[in-house]
């Protein structure tokens, strides 16, 4: 679990602490014993049966990193740890001297999630601005000449005039 670098990670490598301790717990429920083991091996298994909780519940809390589950659920753990601890002490004073040693694996602190790396910007080609249109002064309007006007005498057009 320490070699775990992602939150994920360390939820993969809970899995499998949960699914052998849940096996283990099973198996020992099936054993037959003397009436005086019964109270030891159920304890056993009943503290097995919790560190496999602890350790769904340790797995489901790193998956989503959150940090007040996966410390709840580490206390679990301590606590079902305890409990088989104490349940081994029992089976071993009651004659049962060849047990293995419970192992303890070290709880990891939960990983944060990794920070998404940041896309290296884009190259862009510098935009050159297109050239401003340059307003084409407009031609003046063109006015045809106007014609003298011949001036009219108030009596009519004057004798040899055209006109």
């Amino acid at each position: 679990m320490r070699r775990a670098k992602t939150p994920a990670g360390q939820a993969r490598a809970v899995a499998g602490f949960r699914s052998r301790l849940d096996d283990a717990a099973a198996s020992l429920r099936k054993l037959e014993v003397s009436p005086v083991d019964r109270a030891p091996h159920a304890a056993l298994a009943g503290a097995l049966a919790v560190l496999a909780q602890g350790y769904g519940s340790l797995g489901s809390a790193a998956e989503h990193s959150q940090h007040d589950r996966y410390a709840t659920a580490s206390a679990k753990i301590r606590s079902g740890r305890d409990a088989a601890a104490g349940a081994l002490a029992d089976l071993r004073a009651a004659g049962y001297d060849q047990l293995p040693a419970l192992a303890s694996p070290a709880l990891a602190a939960l990983r944060s999630r990794p920070k998404p790396k940041r896309a290296a910007p884009t190259p862009t080609t510098p935009s050159i601005p297109a050239p401003a249109a340059t307003p084409v002064p407009s031609a003046p309007s063109y006015t045809p000449p106007q014609q003298p006007s011949i001036p009219q005498s108030k009596y009519g057009p004057r004798k040899g005039s055209d006109g």
